[in-house]
């Protein structure tokens, strides 16, 4: 959840701001949008609560009913119980009633009609969660404009259309239940043209099967109580008591959330440095970066080796993502493929990516900009070896028919690279380790006793594909706040097997790239500790 804090904001629209809204979503007028449900703009105040993120899952709505022997009504949800990448889309065809049910086993509650259009807009007024700007099919599960997608897709998906305070997905994908009836405002000046919507629930967020008219964050929908469809879902509220972040409650509930997959996103420090790219890992910049503990064994949930096989750092600035990592290894293994990617002017030489008979070790980067389909996979070894493979998975509706999805459904794209910005290149480094006689490590050198290594590597936010709207005039990126889903992981074959450590405990039995939506999360800050 996500913290919206106590005060006044703007709700609902006049007619003037309503044709705007019709003319970016593409109808006549306001009254072509039926927009007389959101009249009048006012000001609203509130005591401040907390908003789920995202919209009720798969697998939560799994764990409601397992926890209480729940009987759904409709199926959408339970379909999906068993499909592991499916996990983090959202619930569907719940009911009002089920909902509300849902909200009070988790202690929470459904979002009133103001909880959620605040979470949704803030206190300036905005027409969208992003801002004034309309509408596009990168904000949300939108579609194009006249042509639905085939369904909803994972929660969280569109970190473009992320609210002032974070929230996601209140444009597009499902409708969402609110607390309250669909009756007109206060002061409405056409309430009359409501008296025909019978008694109905306010639905809010628009909807993926309903279409551009209800994409703006002041709109109301509504159903009946009893009446559902698979494209309504869910999120809820909590309102914390008085004093509440001040209690030791509050200390045991934010130390209650650290290592599961509900953990705020945790800063990358920007540095006002850039690392020499040296592989020693001494700059000021790595020794304030939180670590990231490389640690959690595959589909292990919550287990953890010590000493971790890698942590690794992170920092930024406004050319560069910076990574720095240690690794703990008694064997190092790095095996070249005989291939190189890269720019003509910036070759890289490759590395093998799996062979657990040679023990072959690699450490892995999996960085995405929020996208659940479309992301890097950086590959680095002990050799300094670079790979840089651009991963792309099929589309929910194609996973959806796919009993369990496995190697063979992700496209690796070897051929794409991470490039050069210019004057602004991809560099690595490593350094290795001194062994307990004193002499260094070695590679590829079975009779020997390894310690391990560490490595630096530096890549160019335009060969990442940082958002292009962030690029300033002069080429650098103004990303202060940017949000980055970021899973580290290492094969590690020590043992002779091919064992897979990686940085989030709580991943399910399937491989990395098909729980994006569950990797640790990153937030790029300005301010170190």
């Amino acid at each position: 959840m996500v913290y919206v804090p106590a005060g006044k904001f703007i709700m609902g629209l006049d007619e003037a701001e309503a044709n705007v809204v019709a003319q970016h979503l593409g109808a006549k007028d306001a009254a072509t949008l039926w927009a007389w449900d959101c009249y009048p703009r006012r000001t609203v105040e509130l005591p401040g609560y907390f908003i789920d993120e995202c919209e009720a899952t798969v697998a939560r709505w799994k764990q409601f009913v397992t926890a209480t022997g729940h009987k759904t009504k409709f199926k959408e949800t339970t379909r999906h119980f068993d499909r592991p990448e499916s996990q983090s889309l959202p619930a569907g065809e719940i009911t009002w009633d089920e909902a509300k049910t849902y909200a009070r086993w988790a202690g929470k509650a459904l979002p009133t009609d103001a909880q959620w259009e605040k979470a949704a807009r803030g206190t300036d007024g905005r027409l969208y969660p992003w801002g004034n700007d309309a509408p596009t099919p990168d904000h949300g599960h939108l579609g194009a404009k006249g042509k639905q997608p085939p369904l909803y897709t994972q929660a969280g998906s569109y970190p473009k259309g992320r609210s002032p305070y974070g929230v996601l997905d209140l444009i597009g994908n499902q409708y969402e239940w609110t607390a309250d009836w669909l009756e007109p405002y206060p002061g409405n000046p056409q309430a009359e043209k409501m008296r025909d919507y019978g008694k109905v629930v306010s639905l809010r967020g628009g909807s993926w099967y309903h279409g551009w008219v209800g994409f703006y964050a002041a709109k109301r929908f509504g159903f009946k109580p009893d009446e559902t469809y698979y494209h309504v879902g869910f999120r809820t509220v909590w309102t914390p008591p008085a004093g509440y972040f001040e209690s030791p409650q509050f200390a045991r509930d934010r130390a209650a959330a650290t290592g599961t997959e509900t953990v705020p996103p945790a800063p990358i420090y920007r540095t006002s440095v850039a690392p020499a790219m040296d592989g020693k890992l001494d700059e000021e910049c790595w020794k304030r970066a939180v670590p990231v503990v490389v640690a959690f064994p595959y589909a292990a949930h919550g287990q953890r080796t010590q000493p971790p096989p890698v942590t690794a750092r992170l920092a930024w600035d406004e050319r560069y993502l910076y990574i720095g990592y240690e690794v703990n290894d008694t064997n190092l293994v790095a095996i070249a493929s005989g291939r190189e990617s890269g720019p003509p002017a910036n070759r890289r030489p490759m590395s093998e990516e799996y062979l657990p008979e040679k023990k072959l070790d690699l450490v892995e980067f999996f960085i995405s900009f929020g996208s659940v389909r479309t992301f890097w996979e950086i590959h680095h070894n002990a050799a300094n070896h670079l790979n840089n493979l651009g991963i792309e998975l099929p589309s929910a509706e194609a996973l959806a028919k796919i009993p369990k999805p496995s190697y063979k459904d992700v496209t690796f794209h070897r051929e794409r690279y991470v490039d050069d910005d210019g004057a602004f290149t991809v560099a690595r480094a490593v350094q290795l380790k001194p062994r307990a006689d004193g002499r260094p490590s070695t590679v590829n050198d079975p009779t020997d006793r390894d310690t391990g290594y560490t490595g630096e590597i530096r890549l160019p936010w335009a060969g990442l594909g940082a958002p292009a709207e962030r690029r300033r005039a002069d080429g650098s990126y103004d990303l202060k706040g940017l949000r980055l889903p970021l899973l580290a992981a290492v094969l590690n074959g020590n043992t002779g097997d091919a064992v897979y450590h990686s940085s989030a405990p709580y991943l399910p039995a399937i491989m990395f790239h098909f729980s994006v939506v569950l990797w640790p999360r990153y937030e790029l800050v300005e301010v170190g500790r």
